[in-house]
């Protein structure tokens, strides 16, 4: 029997990456079911730092207690509105506060670090800072609560101050970074793929040797996805034996959506590749029972048709967890064994015990067009913008200068050795318009199955 072209694409991604079933395999049970239902035993379980301990939704930083950690008010309370946590906290005057939304660069000291430096700068009027904890989307939603905010998210930060009016003088703020990384025992062999683009050498591990046109460079973050995603899918050779392989938030918060984006690119590759091989192989008689009894004959099968099923194919092996915070994704990703990206800052910390070795990427920190360079924003509500004698606008002009910009790129983590952020000297339209690029580089079609699914999901996550 003979096959068109596409059809033959198909039988390529079928007969290497296939898989389906309903199993379990030990403790993690897999279901052929659409994977946003996955989300469901997680949607309203808002993970703390610690899941045995109520969360830390504020922490205070006086100047008269010499900025020393303060206050922890948690529960409910930190979502009160702006005039109810000012009453919640006591002895604070309103004029001499500040409040700042923000998630992973709060958690690792990073306000607390500068409360001092600014306070030092401006003796004439001390201020008291206050960090909330939340992910980019609620300090985004829950804007009444804070005066400042530090976000990772362009298109909601431009959706937020033109469409909806509830934010302004929006701007680069620094360089975050991501990597991705593989658990202790590497099941897939990644890394016996990877060069390290310094020293040239390839990183070998208890895996077999791999050819010269199998390696990849550990800048190269899509290619070690496709790798992950290829390895995953072709091991799982049997329709009967399924496992996650990978754990992501996949919500609307910056680590979300760059597995998302990374996930479209590798799947992209794989789809082009495979395109490739069987546009190479055009006469070749593809004689498969299996494919003949699934699929229907002498139907064409499009390069968006075979994207998705690559998709849904390798989402079922996602374990996903859209209310954790990144270093509840550490902890779950280690002890599950489980490949996931997350934030540098959390890696290097001594808390979490991440073994350097496991690492898989390691971008160029300041290429912002690598998906994995994290831009920060910072912002303010709109109510604070033109205001005179108002902190928050104080502090967004602070933040622009030579000073701030040296205090930024010394910031180091208690418990770490090295810079963490780089400040930036992008624009907001720069950095805006870098994030549209990787967008539409992600679109496999005009077919918006996909992307509805991922809003569909992301939405439920918030």
């Amino acid at each position: 029997m003979r096959f068109t072209l596409a059809k033959k694409v198909y039988v390529l991604l079928f007969l290497v990456y296939s898989c389906g079933g309903d199993v379990e395999d030990s403790d993690t049970k897999v279901g052929t079911q659409d994977y946003i239902s996955n989300v469901e035993n997680y949607v309203g379980e808002y993970q703390s730092w610690s899941t045995e301990k109520e969360v830390c939704k504020l922490r205070i930083y006086r100047p008269e207690n010499n900025f020393k950690t303060e206050a922890c008010v948690g529960g409910e309370q930190a979502t009160h509105t702006y005039e109810q946590m000012r009453e919640i906290i006591q002895g604070i005057d309103p004029k001499k506060t500040l409040v700042i939304g923000n998630g992973g660069a709060g958690a690792i000291g990073f306000i607390k670090y500068l409360a001092p430096i600014y306070n030092s700068m401006h003796l004439e009027s001390q201020t008291t800072f206050i960090w909330r904890a939340a992910h980019s989307f609620q300090n985004l939603r829950d804007y009444d609560s804070i005066d400042l905010a530090i976000t990772y998210e362009p298109h909601m930060e431009l959706e937020a101050k033109n469409t909806a009016e509830k934010i302004a003088q929006v701007d680069s703020f620094f360089l975050n970074h991501f990597e991705l990384s593989a658990p202790q025992d590497d099941p897939l062999c990644i890394k016996s793929h990877l060069i390290d683009p310094v020293t040239e050498t390839v990183l070998n591990n208890e895996c077999p040797v791999v050819s010269d046109e199998a390696k990849i460079d550990k800048r190269d973050v899509v290619g070690i996805m496709t790798k992950i995603i290829s390895q995953t899918l072709s091991s799982a050779t049997d329709v009967q034996t399924m496992r996650y392989r990978y754990a992501s938030r996949y919500n609307h918060s910056a680590m979300g959506e760059k597995d998302h984006t990374l996930f479209l690119l590798a799947i992209k590759e794989l789809v082009n590749k495979a395109v490739e091989r069987a546009d190479e192989n055009k006469d070749f008689d593809f004689g498969n029972e299996l494919i003949n009894a699934i699929f229907p004959k002498n139907v064409e099968y499009t390069k968006e048709y075979l994207s998705i099923v690559l998709y849904d194919s390798w989402m079922r092996h996602v374990q996903i967890f859209p209310t954790q915070f990144p270093w509840d994704m550490m902890k779950i990703a280690n002890e599950t064994g489980l490949y996931h990206s997350n934030d540098r800052a959390f890696y290097r910390s001594e808390k979490f015990q991440f073994n350097v070795d496991q690492y898989l990427s390691k971008i160029d920190d300041s290429d912002i067009e690598n998906i994995f360079i994290n831009p920060a924003q910072l912002w303010c509500v709109k109510e604070h913008e033109g205001k005179q004698n108002s902190i928050a606008m104080e502090f967004l002009s602070w933040i622009k200068t030579a000073e701030a910009k040296d205090a930024i790129n010394s910031f180091v983590p208690e418990g770490q050795t090295e810079q963490l952020y780089i400040a930036s000297d992008y624009t907001f339209d720069e950095t805006y318009q870098a994030y549209n690029r990787h967008i539409e580089n992600r679109i496999l079609s005009e077919d918006q199955r996909i992307e509805d699914r991922w809003q569909q999901h992301a939405a439920t996550a918030e």
